[in-house]
């Protein structure tokens, strides 16, 4: 028996961390010079956790920090693990556990492990951990307090206050770099912002302290590198319908990569059929995930990424009798919401397409077209419902929701012949500007 190289349900070893050699060299040169804070931006499971253990990890400490490393104290924070009723002294006396057990606990009468009693006696109020980092910075150490799904702090019922979002911003712009915070989030900071503003009206944003790093699809080289461990067992045909199916996304990648692995052990006897066991079980197994995704979207970006969902599904239904002009127009309005999704690796620039763009993970395409399918099809829910539930009733005309009733449609049809009209699609090239080339 083989053991399948492709992980995809868990954060990636540190051993198999491909190179994220940009966001790395921003987010390590900011911790390095001054102890600045970033904001690791990204979609849901592009990489962002394993992205914090990674700078994180005693393993990676000389190579990433060299020997400023050996100053530096690392806690993690995941905040989906906190309870609604978790307070900002519970927060901070958590987060502070490392520097409690690698300086306060060996050598109690320091100045630095004197102050850290005072804040405990003082429930960690702002003022007594000011103090604290400045203790730490006059002791020459760095704190670096990573947050993971810090956008779930935002709908917390105790931390979302001025008194939590507000003193960590103070904290750290105030340390002299003996606190950096690096922090995860599906949503980008102007939202963050936004979320919070009404807490705050007249004063600053809470997190314009942060440089936003967004963590993109993989570059060519590192899907590449990712597939070669599949050693000779991947056709290049094999290789070109995983990377059409995925886009450059590392979770779906993974995940494609694993099924098509499977579907060699399994010996099923053809190339066609492998690929469409592969093809099944990613579309089944995925389903939530696209859901997460759409999820964390806006009205705005879920219209733009139908929009480029359409033309590039008419492409593969061959059907060119979807009013499409009027979605083509309206992208010019959703500028911000296309780079975003090009930056996320959901879309690429392509100019075969009637809009100008493709959907890069062309699975999402068939996600799509089956959300609209039940949207269409429910006798408990009409389409203007579903149109409700996602916020873009009133981003659509009469005539954008009729093309998108006509496309769910067809696409029924389509999909009732299963993941094998699907693979077709892909895998023979149905339609070459859809499969980027």
């Amino acid at each position: 028996m083989n053991i399948n190289p492709f992980v995809y349900g868990n954060t990636t070893a540190i051993q198999n961390f491909l190179n994220r050699t940009r966001p790395l060299r921003r987010v390590i040169g900011r911790i390095i010079t001054s102890g600045q804070s970033s904001a690791v931006v990204g979609e849901p499971r592009i990489g962002k956790t394993s992205f914090l253990n990674y700078i994180s990890d005693p393993s990676t400490r000389e190579k990433l920090y060299g020997t400023a490393g050996e100053q530096m104290i690392f806690s993690f924070i995941d905040s989906h693990m906190l309870s609604q009723e978790f307070t900002p002294s519970q927060f901070w006396q958590q987060a502070l556990v490392p520097l409690k057990t690698q300086l306060v606990d060996p050598s109690p009468d320091t100045p630095l492990s004197q102050q850290y009693q005072v804040c405990q006696d003082n429930h960690f109020g702002t003022f007594t951990l000011e103090t604290l980092f400045r203790r730490l910075k006059q002791a020459e150490w760095r704190f670096v307090l990573l947050i993971d799904e810090f956008d779930a702090l935002i709908h917390h019922q105790v931390l979302n206050s001025v008194e939590f979002f507000g003193g960590m911003r103070s904290l750290a712009s105030r340390s002299g770099g003996s606190l950096a915070l690096v922090i995860a989030s599906r949503q980008p900071i102007h939202i963050l912002n936004d979320q919070t503003q009404y807490l705050n009206p007249t004063g600053s944003p809470f997190f314009n302290i942060f440089a936003e790093v967004t963590l993109g699809p993989f570059p060519k080289k590192d899907i590449e590198k990712l597939l070669d461990r599949a050693g000779e067992r991947f056709s290049t045909q094999d290789r070109i319908v995983i990377k059409q199916l995925a886009g450059g996304h590392p979770y779906l990648l993974q995940a494609a990569a694993a099924a098509l692995w499977d579907a060699y052990e399994e010996e099923i006897p053809d190339a066609p059929k492998r690929r469409q066991y592969m093809v099944e079980r990613l579309y089944r197994e995925q389903d939530w995930h696209f859901a997460d995704t759409w999820k964390v979207w806006s009205p705005e970006t879920r219209k733009a990424f139908t929009t480029i969902a359409l033309c590039s599904g008419a492409q593969v239904l061959n059907d060119r009798t979807f009013a499409l002009k009027p979605f083509i127009q309206s992208l010019k309005d959703l500028t911000p919401e296309l780079k975003d999704l090009e930056e996320a690796g959901l879309i690429a620039k392509d100019d075969s397409q009637d809009c100008g763009w493709r959907v890069e993970p062309q699975i999402m395409i068939w996600w799509l077209a089956d959300e609209l399918v039940r949207a269409t099809r429910n006798t408990e829910q009409t389409f203007e419902q579903w149109l409700q539930a996602q916020e873009m009733e009133h981003w659509l005309t009469r005539q954008q929701r009729e093309t998108i009733a006509s496309f769910a449609q067809k696409s029924g049809e389509f999909l009732l012949e299963g993941a094998g009209q699907l693979l077709e699609a892909v895998a023979e090239g149905l339609g070459s500007g859809l499969a980027g080339g």
